[in-house]
């Protein structure tokens, strides 16, 4: 049984996907090279919105959470990231377009993963990607150098292509989820939530990647 706060979260959540959604189409309707003037306005003239929320599901009365990253703030996303993946072994990323972008921009965009997913460490050893497989959505220098990264630190990767998978969602051993809106490259670009998925949702999710052939991690 939900609590009330909860059901307020996900009918949040639900509200910011559906604004998101339209967001990006409108961008996909316009020229790219104009997307500057098509960028999210600044709320209230605030540097944040949320900079120290309370979190009403944490477990800990005290603790606090970053639940909104502003464009230039890309290290705090990925910091973020950074410490959802700190103990992580199998760890499935949900992201339509984490390999777009430029193709000169690859060996950055590897490396912002590495550390996103703490490659590095003694922790991760399999990773999950489930994105779509549309050319218009796929470097294949980006891919190709995710995956020699990952190659190189001994960690396993399969993949599974979807296009109807929206969302951006990272899983940590199937047992909590963050939700990102934005795919890794955007992070700092463009306003962007990053939320705890909350364990319903968790599970409901799983068992539609688990139903559609999508959720494999291999040993």
């Amino acid at each position: 049984m939900k609590t009330s706060n909860e059901k307020r979260y996900l009918d949040f959540i639900r509200k910011y996907n559906e604004v998101m959604r339209e967001y990006e189409e409108l961008l996909a309707e316009t020229d790219l090279a104009d997307n500057e003037i098509w960028a999210l306005p600044p709320l209230l003239g605030r540097r944040s919105l949320v900079v120290e929320r309370k979190c009403a599901f944490a477990d800990e009365s005290e603790r606090y959470m970053e639940m909104l990253t502003q464009p230039g703030q890309r290290a705090a996303g990925l910091k973020e990231l950074r410490n959802f993946s700190a103990t992580t072994e199998s760890l499935i990323v949900v992201d339509p377009y984490i390999y777009s972008g430029q193709a000169a921009n690859a060996e950055t965009i590897a490396q912002d993963f590495k550390k996103s997913i703490r490659a590095a460490g003694a922790s991760l050893k399999r990773v999950h990607i489930i994105y779509d497989a549309d050319e218009s959505n796929t470097a294949n220098a980006i891919r190709k150098r995710i995956h020699e990264m990952l190659a190189d630190e001994k960690i396993h990767i399969t993949e599974a292509t979807s296009a109807v998978l929206h969302d951006r969602i990272w899983i940590s051993d199937r047992s909590r989820a963050t939700v990102i809106g934005t795919s890794l490259n955007g992070i700092g670009g463009r306003l962007a939530f990053i939320l705890p998925l909350p364990s319903d949702d968790l599970i409901e999710l799983l068992k539609y990647l688990d139903d559609n052939g999508l959720s494999r991690v291999a040993g």
